[in-house]
């Protein structure tokens, strides 16, 4: 597996993130802020590449977040896989209070 450089220096990366970002329209997954200044938008895998490296370039494994929603994730338990929102807002976790 590459490292975190290499990784992310990759041209397959680039583009992958590009896609994210515009399946996403801009816009973090989870508040719904608008990540299109430099700098705001964070591609983050929602299962890490450390334990999940074959899905390390798969869109489907990815989600946009703004720097905010980013840091908390990531101070949060990552094993959880219901964390975040479907591309249509609704969340992933099925036992969400968002659905009662």
């Amino acid at each position: 597996m590459l490292d975190r450089t290499q990784f992310y220096k990759q041209k397959e990366w680039y583009i992958l993130r590009a896609k994210a970002l515009k399946r996403d329209h801009h816009t973090c997954r989870f508040c719904g802020k608008s990540v299109k200044e430099k700098g705001q938008a964070h591609i983050d895998h929602i299962k890490r590449r450390t334990t999940h490296p074959h899905l390390a370039l798969e869109l489907s494994n990815l989600q946009t977040l703004c720097v905010k929603c980013h840091g908390s994730i990531k101070r949060r338990d990552e094993n959880n896989p219901n964390r975040g929102i479907n591309p249509d807002g609704t969340p992933v976790d099925p036992n969400s209070e968002w659905y009662n």
